[in-house]
């Protein structure tokens, strides 16, 4: 297929087969090992801790410390509970397990 000087073919111009997808990233994905998402990477611990650093309003901030004392919890059990409902929730939706 010809190409005018300065142009860029757009893909499948020309009756040119696009992949559906990336025969390499489909090899590499496969490969021995491999996990399917990043938490599932087999160096990751459960039982080491990362740290959080998050800016937040005010007021929300007033609300968090207020409900720590009402359940009797840290600001750090509270927000860690929040966030992991959270994200499951977000993941049952767009069906990950």
């Amino acid at each position: 297929m010809a190409v005018p000087k300065g142009k860029v073919p757009k893909p499948g111009a020309g009756g040119a087969q696009v992949p559906a997808h990336d025969p390499a990233a489909d090899f590499i994905a496969a490969a021995p090992g491999k996990s399917a998402y990043p938490w599932q990477a087999p160096y990751l611990r459960d039982d080491v801790r990362k740290q959080l650093n998050v800016d937040m309003p005010e007021k929300l901030l007033a609300k968090v410390e207020w409900l720590v004392k009402q359940l009797d919890t840290s600001k750090r059990l509270l927000v860690e509970r929040a966030l992991e409902e959270l994200v499951e929730r977000e993941f049952r939706e767009r069906g990950i397990e």
